[in-house]
């Protein structure tokens, strides 16, 4: 519920309803499945600009990840590990203005992600790169999304986030390797 009300633009409600699972999560409760939670109020943390706080429950995140074992994580939850922790660390730090904090940390979410999940967080990688103004590496990443898309996977996350990225480019319109990307966006189907 939380995501949803989010997206919505109500990044407070978000943080209310986190801290309230979090705050009614039973004792028992696996460590990889409060990391899980706490990364969840990370991200509506920094959502809603508590960038200090949203890196005190990031910590918290990692620590609780750092702590599980083996076949302690819930069924539903086993595609949750590391990758996952390094892409929301890499969206806080971007917010926060720490873009090559966020670049490091995004680099291990995108390398370590299946092919979806790499065409989605290249997009975010790149607007880290651009960030840290470094133009070349910012095309690099968003050029590894963009080639997914075109030859193995469907992904409207990943083609919006690519689209963001390709207006954030506007000051560089004149470079070359900016056309063609442009280009090659703009010929991807859309659904």
């Amino acid at each position: 519920m939380g995501v949803h009300i989010s997206d919505s633009g109500d990044t407070a409600a978000r943080v209310k309803l986190i801290d309230t699972a979090i705050g009614n999560a039973p004792s028992a409760l696996p460590p990889a499945a409060a990391s899980y939670l706490y990364l969840h109020q990370a991200e509506a943390l920094s959502r809603d600009t508590q960038h200090e706080t949203a890196g005190k429950s990031l910590n918290r995140a990692y620590d609780l990840w750092g702590a599980h074992r083996e076949g302690d994580r819930p069924d539903w939850l086993g595609w949750y590990g590391e990758a996952q922790l390094k892409s929301t660390e890499g969206k806080i730090m971007l917010r926060s203005g720490f873009p090559e904090r966020a670049t490091s940390a995004l680099a291990v979410a995108v390398d370590q992600a299946v092919p979806r999940d790499r065409a989605v967080r290249s997009g975010r990688l790149a607007t880290a790169r651009l960030a840290a103004r470094d133009l070349d590496g910012a095309l690099g990443a968003a050029n590894v999304g963009l080639e997914l898309l075109e030859n193995r996977v469907r992904s409207d996350r990943a083609h919006v986030r690519l689209a963001k990225f390709s207006r954030y480019l506007e000051p560089h319109s004149a470079v070359p390797a900016v056309r063609e990307f442009r280009e090659r966006l703009r010929a991807l189907p859309v659904d």
